[in-house]
């Protein structure tokens, strides 16, 4: 029985073995489970982790790690996590091995629990690439017009290949794809900076990572240091990002370093508990086809502690460094900070995740780093806030706030962001690469002139196609 059960979701051939394992149950405010132990491993099965039943009561549970419900609960796992995720979905390909639980009754109504570990092993050969389409249109609601827009639809190839000597190698390439009307939407990530081929189509990713045990270097345009902090609150569909400035005036932080860094080199060391991040830009004149804007190098640091269960805080900071003309001696960046010669961000941050709640903060300040309305840099403190809850199978919802508002008697402008906003979504699958969502912001900021800014409300979806 408890084969044919499993058989029904798993490619086959499937076995199924008895394991050792500890059972405990795990009551808490935010859900009900089973911990499954085996073989010093930590498995939890929620009921909503249910994957097949009977008429007879027997139940079957897909078990997974606190890490892998993590990755399967945000695909838009960003820097290291993105490479683990996609890798892992590579691998996968070939030889997926889970750890099941089966729940029956016994003559006497009482409930036996019994855990199997399942080896799915495909007939099919596969390459070690994943290729993908991410499709994501919404339609807005904004300044009393209604419009179809492009949400970030992106494509790429992801290639993971081991080696007998334990290194890892991974390269990615991901570009925007836009084609529905796709004017800046204020607090969303950008796709605007050069691309290889045209405006319809440029480049978000584009880099090749080597790993060793727990030492990564990446080379290319990948996510930023900074932007391991800035994750933990930039996971709204459509509006966010604001407060932490990682996509900076008006782009997707590329050659600051703290959004899809351009042109980097990064050394990254995740051992046990501890995450270390460094990263250094070098903007060359002969990368101009890459990157031609104000900044002429950068570097950035992260770190995060991670020793306690779904819990992580962290700190980051970026240093940017303007260009300078050869003949005027000013820097190429705004007008009111001709005399500038660096941008500063620095950024902390909190998450908690486990089983059906992720929250994240953050709080950061930054100089000559972002700007306002009227395209003058301005020096910032900012915070956002984002809680995810998942009430019931295929759903989940999400509040929280974007704050930004300037420091310093410089600037007499009455520019300040304050967003508060919710989002309710359905997914068709576990990963929540299929879904269709509402999310709208209640904006209670102001621009530069002391006019209120717009409230907006979205209608969408997201369909991913892979391989």
């Amino acid at each position: 029985m408890t084969t044919f059960l499993y058989a029904e979701e798993a490619t086959s051939p499937v076995h199924l073995e008895g394991s050792d394992t500890n059972l405990t149950r795990e009551e808490s405010i935010i859900s009900s489970s089973i911990s499954v132990e085996n073989n010093g491993t930590t498995y939890n099965c929620d009921t909503e982790d249910l994957i097949a039943e009977d008429i007879n009561g027997t139940n079957v549970y897909h078990c997974a790690t606190q890490k892998e419900k993590e990755l399967n609960n945000n695909a838009e796992a960003r820097g290291t996590a993105e490479i683990e995720r996609l890798a892992q979905e590579v691998v996968d390909k070939n030889d997926k091995k889970e750890v099941v639980l089966v729940e029956s009754k016994e003559n006497n109504g009482s409930k036996k629990y019994e855990a199997f570990y399942a080896d799915n092993k495909s007939d099919e050969k596969f390459l070690p690439i994943k290729l993908y389409l991410s499709l994501r249109y919404m339609s807005l609601y904004h300044d009393h017009s209604l419009s179809l827009k492009d949400n970030s639809t992106r494509t790429g190839v992801f290639f993971y290949q081991t080696f007998p000597n334990d290194f890892e190698l991974a390269f990615q390439y991901e570009a925007a794809v836009t084609i529905a009307e796709n004017d800046k939407i204020t607090g969303t990530d950008a796709q605007i900076d050069p691309g290889f081929f045209s405006r319809h189509f440029t480049t978000r990713l584009s880099y090749v990572a080597l790993k060793k045990d727990e030492y990564i270097l990446a080379v290319g345009r990948y996510w930023g240091v900074y932007y391991d902090i800035a994750a933990m609150t930039d996971q709204f569909l459509v509006f966010g990002s604001q407060g932490t400035g990682a996509f900076n005036a008006g782009s997707d932080g590329a050659g600051s370093g703290t959004g899809r860094a351009v042109n980097v080199v990064q050394f990254r060391i995740d051992k046990k508990h501890h995450y270390i991040g460094l990263q250094v830009q070098n903007h060359l004149k002969v990368l101009d086809f890459a990157y031609s804007g104000i900044y002429a190098y950068a570097a950035g640091a992260s770190y995060l502690y991670k020793g306690f269960t779904g819990l992580t805080f962290g700190v980051t900071g970026n240093y940017a460094v303007f260009k300078k003309d050869k003949i005027t001696g000013h820097t190429e960046t705004i007008t009111n900070y001709t005399k500038a010669t660096a941008d500063i961000a620095l950024l902390a941050g909190v998450t908690y995740r486990r089983n059906k709640m992720s929250l994240g903060y953050t709080l950061g300040a930054s100089k000559n780093h972002v700007i306002d309305d009227q395209g003058t840099a301005i020096d910032i403190r900012g915070s956002e806030l984002y809680l995810r809850y998942r009430f019931f199978k295929g759903w989940r919802t999400a509040v929280g706030f974007n704050y930004l508002t300037p420091i310093g008697s410089s600037y007499k402008g009455d520019y300040e962001v304050m967003d508060f906003i919710a989002s309710i979504q359905y997914s068709f699958n576990k990963t929540y690469t299929k879904l269709v969502y509402v999310e709208g912001k209640n904006a209670q900021g102001h621009f530069y002139d002391g006019s209120k800014m717009s409230s907006a409300v979205a209608v969408g979806f997201r369909y991913l196609l892979d391989y």
